[in-house]
């Protein structure tokens, strides 16, 4: 095996990795828009209805991201089909 191909075996496995790491930063993004959506969705006084509508409408947003970054690494990966 020569030196490039093990670098590239390892820069594989770290994006692999990151892809991970991605995903895993998602489900906490999952996790925290529930809350806020319960929270939301008991009745808050409307000052705080609006900023927990504002701060849902960013997360999702990142959550996207989140998503749309493992999606565009796992390719690169050499794996077949996609991990999620």
């Amino acid at each position: 095996m020569t030196a490039s191909n093990t670098t590239s075996r390892q820069a594989r496995r770290r994006w692999a990795a990151d892809c991970v790491q991605l995903d895993l930063t998602g489900s906490q993004f999952d996790h925290a828009l529930t809350l806020l959506n319960t929270i939301r969705d008991r009745g808050a006084s409307e000052d705080v209805l609006e900023d927990l509508t504002l701060a849902i409408g960013h997360l999702r947003q990142a959550r996207r991201a989140v998503s749309d970054a493992s999606r565009h690494l796992w390719p690169l990966t050499g794996e077949d089909s996609w991990h999620a």
